[in-house]
């Protein structure tokens, strides 16, 4: 394994642990409500920061790759797949919003066409003013 791709795994890795680390030391008083987000799905006033509506909004599109940090973006195999199936949702469990710092996260379920709906987590950092995705997965 070349140094390069060690240091990348490894800091990917220390993310998502920072991210989940971030998400269980957090109270659980956020200021979410329930709503569905899609590709094209308008914002919920006050439910989440705008960003983090728009990340999830374009995790879910076409362009999925372009919400991740650049970190998990360089350990996928291709830039240019779709994450997700057209007509995937997620709707946020309300009151799962954490926050710390430049690090969140939100669970809820995640469904994709011809499957059955399952429960996600997915990680946020901030940077520099922006929302990015840092993880997803199954819980």
């Amino acid at each position: 394994m070349t140094r390069k791709k060690f240091l990348v795994i490894t800091a990917v890795v220390v993310v998502v642990i920072g991210g989940l680390a971030a998400g269980l030391l957090l109270s659980r008083h956020g200021n979410s409500r329930p709503h569905q987000l899609s590709a094209g799905a308008a914002p919920t006033p006050r439910s989440f920061p705008p960003g983090v509506q728009s990340a999830l909004r374009l995790l879910l599109s076409a362009k999925g790759q372009t919400a991740l940090t650049p970190e998990l973006r360089s350990v996928l195999p291709s830039a240019n797949r779709r994450l997700f199936p057209a007509g995937s949702t997620f709707t946020p469990i309300a009151g799962t919003w954490h926050q710390a710092g430049a690090y969140a996260n939100v669970t809820g379920t995640l469904h994709e066409p011809a499957k059955s709906p399952m429960r996600a987590e997915i990680g946020f950092a901030d940077r520099r003013g922006r929302w990015l995705v840092t993880f997803e997965g199954a819980l």
